[in-house]
């Protein structure tokens, strides 16, 4: 097939796929819940912006069920500790509920658990974060807004997660009752005439008040807050909201909450831009004067000296012979361009993925996954460069290469993550990585990546030498002794 015609079966591809307007990922798939089906609802890690040690709900003295089970994870979810647990919550497609009963914990303030409850809200805020079909819940917020009609409150969206406590007076108080405000969206009438619905958002507001055992179903009735004490209530409300947002559109409003940073990294992005581009543009200037000097005298001096050719070699001339010179340490040179080579191809692969749309926010943990997976399997990659140039160099230490390539750069951050894991579980931290992880990891590292290193530097080692543009002279040129002040 000629060149003409593979541009015509191109064209012919475009067309029938422009009527497109999304594709399906992977993993990401809709459930519809029929009227009065029971909505599961999932607890992930309490997280914290100060300290960013994540911590497990179910090690704070809070409701939870007879036998708690770890939800599936991929190994990104596992190494940012966001491991979702199952719950106590009963929630109904499209079924109210006020004031709820959840559980009584007695003597919340005894134990290590209440040590931990202390020591989080001293720290924190902690806040704890709540899923329901694969969405965050989104805590909102009570605001006085003034209008042409007067003073109106209105619930504000303030981001995810609510908190688990306060401290005020020295006690510490318990958020003990929350009410969850669902919307969703109804589908058309299956062939039995039931019209099921989906998931399109969670909101909750947190309270905390104390409920005597006979005021059940009348929280509002809660005028002081609940002291972190004694016998402590646990209750909920659920509403239920009709919304006309559609499943695939239901992350844009979460998105449009992070406008504000959205546009702060925009600005920071344009301004390294701006000034990467004015440091380029001010060595380029630098290094054309400078050229251009050089050949003009170079010029001048062919034209007064045409039979003495060493009259003018000067400027750049003087060193062309030694920029290629083979560097006194081409092993480690040599291995840490291929890693760095691996590193920018991982890079790009990870750019490629993410313009498909694979990194959406319902794929949690897919970045880091494919930062692992894309860096193993580019070590084909690192093992090929490092080789290659070595072998420019004229080197015989090709094993130890080859090893290095392999060993050296993930070596570092193998033990620098591993001593920092051990600090997080030193802290009885979510996040800190399980041994079966580490084995996971071992197992790229060893199993992929290092088998491909040793594929990319066989061939690497097979191809041609990289030819340098000037051939360097044997003995290096000498340099004349620098003054004190211009030594580094």
């Amino acid at each position: 097939m000629g060149w003409p015609s593979m541009l015509l079966l191109f064209v012919a591809c475009l067309v029938l796929v422009a009527p497109l307007e999304a594709f399906y990922l992977p993993g990401v798939h809709p459930t519809n819940y029929r009227p009065g089906e029971k909505v599961p609802l999932k607890v992930a890690k309490l997280s914290s912006a100060k300290t960013h040690l994540p911590y497990n709900y179910y090690d704070l003295p809070f409701c939870r069920p007879d036998d708690v089970r770890n939800n599936p994870a991929n190994l990104g979810e596992v190494l940012g500790g966001d491991i979702t647990h199952n719950t106590i919550y009963e929630l109904f497609m499209q079924k109210n509920e006020t004031c709820k009963l959840l559980c009584t914990v007695p003597s919340f303030d005894s134990g290590a658990k209440y040590d931990l409850f202390a020591k989080l809200v001293e720290e924190g805020p902690y806040l704890a974060n709540l899923r329901m079909d694969n969405m965050p819940a989104i805590i909102m917020k009570e605001v006085e807004v003034a209008n042409d009609e007067g003073t109106q409150t209105r619930l504000v969206a303030q981001g995810k997660g609510y908190p688990i406590g306060y401290q005020d007076g020295g006690k510490f108080y318990v958020v003990n009752h929350i009410t969850f405000w669902i919307s969703y969206h109804e589908l058309d009438p299956d062939e039995t005439g039931v019209r099921a619905a989906r998931v399109v958002g969670l909101y909750v507001t947190a309270a905390t008040g104390a409920v005597a055992p006979d005021q059940i179903g009348q929280c509002d009735h809660a005028t002081s807050p609940q002291v972190a004490a004694g016998d402590v209530t646990f209750t909920y409300s659920v509403r239920w909201i009709p919304s006309n947002v559609r499943w695939a559109s239901r992350w844009d409003q979460l998105l449009d909450m992070d406008q504000q940073d959205i546009e702060m990294n925009w600005f920071a992005i344009t301004n390294s831009l701006v000034i990467t581009f004015c440091l380029t543009l001010m060595v380029a200037i630098i290094l054309l004067r400078t050229l251009r000097r050089d050949v003009a005298m170079y010029n001048q001096a062919r034209d007064a000296l045409e039979d003495d050719t060493d009259a003018f070699e000067f400027g750049w001339k003087l060193v062309a012979t030694d920029v290629f010179r083979a560097p006194s340490n081409p092993e480690w040179l040599s291995v840490l361009v291929g890693t760095g080579e691996q590193f920018l191809c991982m890079a790009v692969a990870i750019l490629g993925v993410a313009l498909l749309g694979f990194f959406s926010p319902s794929n949690r943990g897919a970045l880091m996954t494919s930062s692992f997976v894309f860096f193993a399997l580019l070590g084909i990659v690192a093992g090929y460069s490092a080789s290659r140039m070595y072998k420019s160099f004229g080197g015989i230490h090709r094993k130890a290469v080859v090893l290095r390539t392999a060993l050296f750069v993930p070596g570092i951050f193998f033990v620098v993550f591993f001593i920092l894991d051990l600090g997080v579980w030193h802290e009885g931290s979510i996040g800190a990585v399980p041994i079966a992880t580490f084995l996971i990891i071992i197992a790229l590292w060893f199993g992929i990546s290092l088998p491909l290193v040793m594929l990319g530097s066989y061939f690497g080692f097979k191809s041609k030498e990289i030819e340098m543009p000037v051939k360097p002279t044997t003995i290096p040129r000498q340099l004349p002794d620098l003054p004190w002040y211009m030594h580094t």
